[in-house]
């Protein structure tokens, strides 16, 4: 975990947060949101340390997350004022206002609400993030070392059922990644063995082992399915998507 000293907060006039909220795909959201943010209005970002948010979710500070700077809980008696940054529509994205109507205060913490559930809060810093984070370097270290043609993100949906003849042809001959839902059940006794499966991993490991070892993806109608997809670094990728969510997905994106 990666610690910022008081000391340091002395120093600082602003600073931007967000009191995590959900589960891991909201994380995901809510973090590089926040980051993407503070870096175009150059400032400094921290996040709070804690085991749980509350929703009850677990977080990955010492996990996933783990080289993202924290405190321990937000400076107040330095007589930071605080000011309130909220998400304006849940539904679409819609852009966040600059912090420059601010600059006049002299200290202040201006604290984010909200989910964030698009790329373009913060696609144009998504590179910097993405290596900031280091998830490259963090699949790396769980020498998962086996390379596969697709990957199916299928958390939500029985996709391999609904699309199974599409999927015949799309997968033909191909070497193939899923992890399925648990509840869904299997149609066909000999489809249980047919594919590599990441049920026996730690949610963050199946979202890295997904994200980077397969070329291409198809996912289901979930946030998770998204970050598998978004994450993956393969400048060349294909993804397919199972929703109809059309605004949500990037353009280059297809719709099953």
């Amino acid at each position: 975990m990666k610690f910022v000293s008081k000391f340091l907060l002395l120093f600082l006039k602003q600073m931007i947060t967000c009191i995590l909220n959900g589960p891991l795909e909201d994380q995901l959201f809510q973090i590089f949101a926040v980051i993407s943010y503070a870096m175009r209005n150059n400032d400094k970002c921290f996040f709070i340390l804690s085991n749980k948010v509350s929703s009850g979710h677990p977080t990955y500070w010492d996990s996933l997350f783990y080289k993202i700077a924290m405190i321990n809980k937000l400076p107040y008696t330095l007589h930071f004022s605080r000011i309130f940054l909220k998400e304006q529509n849940k539904e679409n994205y819609q852009p966040l206002p600059n912090l420059s109507v601010h600059l006049e205060r002299s200290r202040f913490i201006c604290e984010m609400v909200g989910c964030f559930r698009h790329f373009r809060f913060f696609e144009d810093q998504f590179d910097f993030i993405y290596r900031k984070i280091d998830f490259k370097g963090q699949f790396e270290k769980l020498f998962y070392k086996k390379r596969y043609d697709f990957g199916i993100w299928n958390d939500t949906t029985n996709i391999c059922d609904i699309c199974e003849e599409s999927f015949d042809n799309l997968l033909k001959e191909k070497t193939v990644l899923i992890l399925r839902n648990q509840k869904i059940q299997k149609n066909q006794k000999e489809q249980e063995n047919k594919y590599d499966n990441l049920e026996t991993f730690s949610l963050e490991n199946q979202l890295l082992i997904m994200s980077h070892s397969c070329d291409h993806l198809i996912i289901s109608d979930s946030y998770l399915g998204f970050w598998t997809a978004y994450l993956n670094p393969n400048k060349s990728k294909k993804i397919y998507y199972f929703s109809e969510k059309r605004g949500f997905y990037p353009y280059s994106w297809a719709k099953i």
